[in-house]
């Protein structure tokens, strides 16, 4: 009996031990949320006492300039009341801030947060009410826990139960939903539902080819749509911090997580912007929210990351590169997401292309509403970081940068024949393009190649069909911000003309890039100030008026002849240089632009090959290059670079000269190697 009672006696210490351990593992992750909030915050509390004092007087809890009533499902006006009890909260919580625990202040919050509470406003978007709500709520409740009115904490308390643990989320939603559900039972001693959340975050840091980190390091979320900065960005910034507040404690994550998310950080996050600014094609519809441009940023969560990995020389590099301290420099090409990115020390270009197995940018929420032209070979320039940033309420999308179109043109026909090859250091897409009007009565269809090379994107369009078009096709070379005077060929004076059609164009130049012709082209410039607003591709958004500056330029496609063009695009310090065009006429040859292939060779005899069918071409006078499928090709000296744009797979033979090879394509569009013989 004595035996048994001890027994009963040590299972029962043991329980009550482990208990207090998950009691106190559960406050080290609340307590270090709350450390994570305020170093986030920091550079942003300085400014707060400022805005707090620009708001009107509450009156009774709500403020006066907040539409209570409003039902946007995008861009929520209501939400404004609660981000400003965060912002007060956090100007009341940080001891860096003017108004650091200030009387007036908590009394103002905790008015304004009970308004919340008693009226829970919902809005018709699931997310608002079971993320975007919660999340600001769970902020304040950690920032203020012990402070609060224990029937005010507990109203609080069930406005973060909006939140439901939705096991069959993917990517970002999951992560989101999982997250606020672990914070919630951390504070309400639920230590089985905190592991049970903790476990779904944990499995969703995963390869996949559904909703989430891709094998390629891209991210896809809503089907294979590219939201690495988007969705991807929640799913990133959450797992890091969680990872960070879970060190050291039994909810740790495995190494083999922590390690897919270091291989996101260093071979997909960071070589889809340049240092911290993306461009359209990465955000999908969240191209036409303010400031998402700099959505790459991640310096906030930086020190979490190199405390998680604090001998990773790639975090460390990744760190100057978020700085502008380096610059990456190579090609890069993500074949799950169709879109290929080149980095050169003085600029980097950015190319987004459409295929059957990736889908269109989404229009939902009333939000991307003109953007149903945008991954349809998209083009983006950018050296400064201010080429697009926050442009778009201005910007002509019809005219997105790259595309080649027609008037009226509202869709972009995906097709199967889309992808790339290369090395480390360059490479080359290619895509089977069509375009067609909203009634599909119009159509044009064209191969279109990018090249990527020496410091130099060279771009060639060749056409191959068209369907009842009888107005002029355009492709566009650029539209961007105007940040410099514009000059075309040889000429040493700018040109002031504000809109109108150039013929004769060879050379233009524009914020310290060279745009070359390979022949005399007719090109529409259009530059100087431009006006819009938000609302126009935002429904939820500010109707009041936008006004910039840009730079577009297009080429100018006559109606009765057959698109074929090629022009190239790379850095030149200054005007003066544009003088030098054979330097670019030196620098590659068109050795075809059809239908069947497009074939460049550059000055140091690199060929870049795209095959849209079998065929033999020939080179030079000596060589012949022949290939028994539809393939991307790309020759190095005695190197052999090849891919299935149609992710298909299978045996190609190539004859380059007198040498042969035979190799085993991959089926995902990744590029294959081989020594020609």
């Amino acid at each position: 009996m004595y035996k048994k009672g001890q027994l009963l006696a040590l299972i029962v210490l043991f329980c009550v031990i482990a208990s207090k351990s998950t009691a106190q593992e559960a406050d080290t992750i609340l307590n270090r949320y709350g450390r994570y909030l305020l170093s986030t915050s920091n550079n942003k509390v300085a400014g707060l006492p400022n805005i707090i004092a620009s708001w009107p007087k509450l009156v009774n809890g709500q403020w006066p300039d907040v539409d209570y009533a409003d039902r946007e499902r995008g861009q929520w006006k209501t939400l404004t009341h609660l981000r400003r009890v965060n912002d007060m909260v956090l100007a009341w919580a940080n001891p860096a801030s003017t108004l650091y625990r200030n009387g007036v202040l908590w009394a103002n919050l905790s008015q304004a947060l009970q308004n919340w509470t008693d009226h829970k406003y919902i809005n018709p978007n699931w997310w608002h009410n079971e993320v975007g709500v919660p999340q600001l709520m769970r902020n304040i409740i950690v920032l203020t826990r012990g402070k609060l009115q224990p029937a005010l904490y507990n109203d609080a308390l069930t406005v973060l139960a909006q939140t439901k643990l939705h096991e069959d989320a993917t990517g970002g939603n999951m992560i989101w939903c999982a997250d606020l559900v672990l914070h919630r039972a951390a504070l309400t001693g639920n230590y089985e539902l905190m592991k049970r959340s903790r476990d779904l975050i944990v499995n969703e840091v995963k390869i996949t080819t559904g909703d989430g980190i891709q094998p390629d390091f891209s991210f896809h979320q809503h089907y294979a749509r590219l939201q690495i900065y988007e969705y991807g960005r929640a799913m990133f910034f959450e797992s890091i911090r969680l990872a960070w507040q879970f060190m050291e404690t039994d909810m740790a994550y495995p190494a083999d997580k922590l390690e897919i998310l270091k291989q996101f950080a260093i071979n997909g996050w960071q070589w889809m912007a340049r240092h911290t600014i993306t461009v359209p094609g990465t955000i999908d519809r969240a191209v036409v929210r303010k400031n998402e441009l700099r959505n790459a940023d991640i310096q906030p969560w930086l020190p979490f990351l190199k405390q998680l990995f604090p001998q990773s020389v790639g975090i460390h590099e990744l760190e100057q590169h978020q700085q502008g301290k380096l610059t990456l420099n190579g090609f890069r090409y993500f074949p799950y997401s169709d879109f290929a990115v080149y980095h050169q020390p003085k600029f980097s270009a950015f190319l987004k292309t459409l295929s059957t197995r990736t889908y269109p940018t989404e229009s939902i929420n009333n939000e991307n509403l003109l953007g149903g032209l945008l991954g349809g070979g998209d083009m983006y320039y950018v050296r400064t970081g201010n080429e697009y940033f926050n442009l778009m309420p201005v910007w002509d999308w019809t005219a997105i940068p790259g595309i080649t179109t027609l008037k009226g043109a509202a869709v972009i026909e995906r097709k199967k024949f889309n992808g790339s090859v290369g090395s480390s250091t360059s490479g080359f897409s290619a895509m089977d393009f069509a375009i067609k009007n909203k009634a599909e009565s119009q159509k044009l269809e064209a191969r279109k190649f990018w090249a990527f090379h020496q410091g130099l994107v060279v771009s060639l369009i060749a056409e191959v069909d068209r369907t009842n078009v009888t107005d002029t096709i355009f492709t566009v070379v650029d539209q961007s911000r105007l940040q410099s005077k514009v000059y075309m060929n040889n000429s040493k004076q700018p040109l002031y003309q504000r809109s109108g059609y150039h013929n004769g164009a060879k050379l233009l130049h524009h914020n310290k890039l060279a745009y070359y012709f390979a022949q005399p082209t007719q090109l529409y410039l259009k530059q100087g100030e431009v006006t819009g607003s938000w609302k126009r591709i935002d429904g939820g958004a500010s109707d009041a008026k936008v006004t910039d500056s840009t730079m577009l330029a297009k080429i100018v496609h006559a109606p009765a002849k057959s698109v074929n063009t090629a022009f190239a695009v790379g850095y030149c310090e200054n005007a003066k240089t544009l003088s030098k065009s054979k330097e670019f006429e030196k620098a590659f040859k068109i050795i075809a632009n059809n239908a069947d292939c497009q074939i460049i060779q550059f000055s140091d005899g690199l060929v870049m090959a795209a095959f849209y069918k079998a065929s033999a071409v020939k080179i030079n006078t000596v060589q012949m290059l022949e290939v028994s499928k539809p393939c991307l090709v790309m020759i190095n000296n005695r190197q052999f670079y090849a891919s299935d744009p149609t992710h298909t797979g299978g045996t190609l033979q190539i004859n380059y000269g007198n040498r042969r090879v035979s190799l085993q394509l991959p089926d995902n569009g990744t590029t294959g190697t081989a020594n020609l013989n």
